[in-house]
């Protein structure tokens, strides 16, 4: 499947999330909730990106005004053709800003959904031990089961259809923050402390979602530890023991399905980027 058919069937399966209504009535409920705040955080999350998308391309078009070239071209001298550099760096920099918050926001909406995916399940354990759930708790945990296995589907989907984009950010990242620390050392403009603190969201986000996703995955192992398993037929411990078995795996966003991203992927680059900077500022001055 290629990486287009996999985003397509993403959507698909967010679009079923909010149409497909469950038969079980407390099933259902759980569900309209959480899609429901899983629909209020996107909404949140649009006018808070939005305001950092505007503020990063105030921040391109503001680097107009600074002296400072960016964008070197072979054979095509700085100082004569000033205005033509300052329009091509201009235009790079809004295409990239532009670009960058575009791919990041769709990435972020796919990962809120399958983050209260999550809680779902975790909600749906935490009700195995009602009154109401004690009679059908049997089909409930048969339901608990097909949206983990279901889950799993969808990370692993999700981490094939980002795995060359997260792992081009990181390495690019890792860049991007070496340049601007070393610049922020040598120039000290002011538009440096934008830059920084917006060029370390765009990271950090994928990142706390990574965190977060790792959490609920441990949460799932947690929450059927403290059911009243002891109390559940032969049938339904083993199929408790399996769920647990599987929620220790560790799962979450993967750069590339290798390297995990989460807060101590963005400590790592930042601390590696900070240390990398300061080595070529000593040889600089």
């Amino acid at each position: 499947m290629r990486h287009h058919d996999k985003f397509s069937a993403l959507v698909d399966w967010i679009k079923e999330l909010h149409v497909v209504k469950e038969e079980n009535g407390l099933i259902r409920n759980i569900v309209d909730q959480k899609i429901a705040e899983a629909l209020k955080c996107c909404k949140l999350f649009f006018k808070v990106w939005l305001s950092i998308f505007l503020l990063s391309l105030i921040c391109a078009l503001a680097s107009i005004s600074t002296r400072y070239i960016y964008i070197f071209l072979p054979n095509f001298e700085a100082d004569s053709n000033y205005i033509t550099y300052q329009l091509l760096q201009a235009f790079f920099l809004s295409y990239a800003v532009v670009w960058t918050c575009c791919a990041d926001a769709s990435l972020v909406f796919i990962g809120i959904y399958i983050l209260f995916f999550m809680k779902i399940i975790n909600a749906m354990i935490k009700n195995l031990d009602s009154a109401e759930s004690k009679e059908n708790r049997s089909d409930l945990l048969i339901q608990i089961v097909k949206k983990h296995v279901k889950l799993l589907e969808i990370l692993n989907m999700f981490n094939d259809a980002i795995a060359i984009i997260s792992l081009i950010q990181l390495v690019m990242s890792t860049i991007i923050f070496l340049s601007l620390f070393f610049a922020f050392q040598v120039y000290k403009e002011f538009f440096m402390y934008t830059i920084i603190p917006t060029m370390m969201i765009q990271l950090a986000l994928l990142c706390i979602f990574g965190e977060m996703i790792r959490t609920e995955n441990e949460n799932i192992f947690q929450n059927l530890y403290q059911t009243n398993w002891y109390e559940f037929s032969v049938k339904e411990q083993k199929i408790v023991l399996l769920m647990m078995m599987n929620s220790c795996n560790e799962i979450g966003l993967k750069a590339a399905g290798m390297y995990d991203i989460s807060l101590v992927t963005l400590v790592q680059i930042t601390k590696l980027s900070f240390s990398y900077s300061a080595i070529i500022l000593t040889f600089y001055k």
